[in-house]
């Protein structure tokens, strides 16, 4: 594991993602707007809304291998907390990756199936992006945390 490759397909990974939501997906995460727009726009853009999702997970393995290589490279690995490092990734990048399928897999779903009452759709949509939102937040949070955590170690340890 090379920590400067990594960091830079890291690098690359989130910026592609980051940009390509910006540029392609916006229409779908439009939660201020009207919802039958909304609607219109992911069920005729559902290929473009998966893309998109599958570079954010892209982006969290990159992220993930960033962080084992700058855990493992320079830390030793037998000390408790990088064990317990290396146990928080996991789960943050489970808590990520659970949010991003959410909202790659079932928000279409869940459109196609509101397509009977307005009402019931905008619910079950509000549904499933607050389910998204809150397990990608934690797995971001949780990341958060244990990014500053190995960059705290590195900085006391002079690496």
């Amino acid at each position: 594991m090379n920590v400067p490759n990594a960091a830079r397909f890291t690098t690359v990974a989130f910026l592609g993602a980051a940009l390509y939501t910006w540029l392609q997906m916006w229409p779908g995460l439009d939660f201020g707007g009207a919802f039958v727009e909304r609607q219109t726009w992911l069920l005729l853009h559902s290929g473009v809304w998966r893309l998109g999702w599958w570079l954010w997970l892209l982006a969290i393995f990159s992220w993930m291998w960033l962080l084992v290589a700058l855990a493992w490279s320079y830390l030793p690995a037998h000390r408790m907390a990088a064990m317990l490092q290396s146990g928080l990734m996991i789960i943050a990048a489970v808590l990520a990756i659970a949010g991003v399928t959410v909202w790659m897999a079932v928000l279409p779903v869940a459109l196609q199936l509101g397509d009977a009452t307005a009402v019931a759709g905008e619910n079950l949509a509000l549904l499933v992006d607050m389910l998204a939102m809150s397990l990608v937040s934690a797995g971001c949070f949780m990341g958060g945390l244990v990014t500053s955590w190995i960059a705290w170690d590195l900085i006391r340890q002079k690496a």
